[in-house]
């Protein structure tokens, strides 16, 4: 079935006034649920507008309980979440590790795939953090490879993969070395061969290969722009002759200083594999070692678009134009999806990724979603990153699809 819209009564998501928004509290199919991102916003009657407040533990807090009221909208709870990501802001940061004890409370044991990255800000100003989360109908499991890289774990509040069905999600990597402390080489190609040596182990061990990976995502530190070509390399190693779709952005910092990058993956074990082909593309894709989409199962990711031309290579919008570049990268979002003979009713979640620059003008893209997906709209999420691949560039967004 295509994407069908969770609707949840006003009265039970007080928080909000969801009509002003261009996306949904979150999108349901047979067995999965994308969520969109929340932050702690909530509007304040005394001041007349929507505002969070508190440090980013009493927001994480908040962030949770809208989750919560979603899931159950959707027949679901806390034990369903498969994969969490929580954008922290620089102000959130001194305190972020106090979180885990909020994630203990709503999540307790169940096995979750987590990523946590470090980013320049939020659309929300006063907001330290934004969780991201998917959640699986069906038994989960946690994959635990052997193996001293992965040790830690063990005192972490999430699993290196969980798997549920044919469906397996990995939590962020970053390209340490093995021991109980995060030690990282100096060198760029050497984190990357590291991250994707432990993505391997993980794939390993829930029986299945890189063969299998669909979709890979790049948090690659500033420091660390200009070896991006070894990370590249190192991708197209794993991976080849299958590509993932791939989305790349540069972050704020990581959480771990000295790290380079932090990879998450989404793998489908034992479907078919199907990478899509538009035409007149493949130079500008093979050149990167990624594909515009691949489709594994009911499950479609895009690589993220933006104001790209990827028949010529060459950006098509002149100027910092939000709006401009926002329907050029919904047009090759489009032209992906016709190409693999599906909707943009069937795309099921959105985030797009906006620099610092270009925060005052985003508000922009929401007549852009409009006219791309009328009155139903996927799940998303917004976040401000430190820079985008090529400094032109003032909006990315990255799309999942289930057909």
């Amino acid at each position: 079935m295509t994407g069908t819209l969770v609707t949840v009564p006003p009265e039970k998501f007080p928080w909000l006034d969801l009509r002003r928004y261009t996306f949904s509290l979150a999108v349901q199919t047979d067995d999965l649920v994308y969520v969109s991102g929340h932050t702690a916003s909530a509007y304040d009657a005394e001041k007349k507008r929507v505002m969070c407040k508190g440090n980013i533990v009493e927001q994480m807090d908040i962030a949770y309980q809208k989750i919560g009221v979603i899931l159950e909208a959707a027949g679901l709870g806390f034990e369903n979440i498969v994969r969490t990501i929580d954008y922290v802001t620089p102000q959130g940061l001194p305190k972020y590790r106090e979180t885990a004890e909020v994630r203990k409370r709503y999540l307790g044991d169940t096995p979750v795939a987590s990523t946590g990255v470090l980013i320049h800000a939020l659309v929300r100003p006063d907001a330290y953090v934004e969780v991201n989360v998917i959640a699986a109908r069906g038994a989960k499991k946690a994959i635990q490879p052997d193996g001293p890289e992965f040790e830690q774990y063990r005192d972490y509040t999430f699993a290196p993969a969980v798997q549920v069905g044919d469906k397996l999600w990995l939590s962020g990597i970053m390209g340490s070395e093995p021991g109980q402390r995060q030690r990282f080489d100096t060198d760029t190609g050497a984190q990357a061969a590291r991250s994707y040596g432990a993505i391997e182990k993980v794939l390993g061990a829930a029986g299945t290969s890189a063969s299998s990976l669909i979709n890979v995502t790049e948090y690659v530190a500033p420091h660390a722009q200009l070896g991006s070509d070894r990370l590249i390399e190192n991708r197209r190693s794993a991976t080849e002759p299958n590509r993932p779709a791939v989305t790349s952005v540069v972050a704020h910092r990581l959480l771990q200083p000295e790290a380079h990058h932090e990879i998450e993956a989404t793998a489908v074990v034992g479907s078919h594999r199907e990478e899509i082909h538009v035409p007149g593309w493949d130079k500008s894709y093979e050149s990167i070692g990624a594909a515009p989409a691949v489709r594994a199962g009911n499950l479609v990711y895009l690589s993220a678009q933006s104001a790209i031309d990827h028949r010529t290579g060459e950006s098509v919008v002149a100027g910092y134009d939000m709006a401009a570049q926002a329907k050029k990268a919904y047009s090759n979002i489009t032209e992906v999806c016709s190409a693999a003979g599906i909707k943009l009713s069937d795309i099921v979640y959105t985030v797009e990724y906006i620099p610092p620059t270009a925060l005052d003008s985003y508000r922009d893209v929401q007549l852009v979603r409009k006219d791309v997906f009328g009155e139903h709209f996927p799940a998303a999420t917004g976040i401000v990153v430190h820079r985008l691949p090529r400094p032109e560039l003032v909006i990315q967004v990255g799309a999942i699809a289930i057909v």
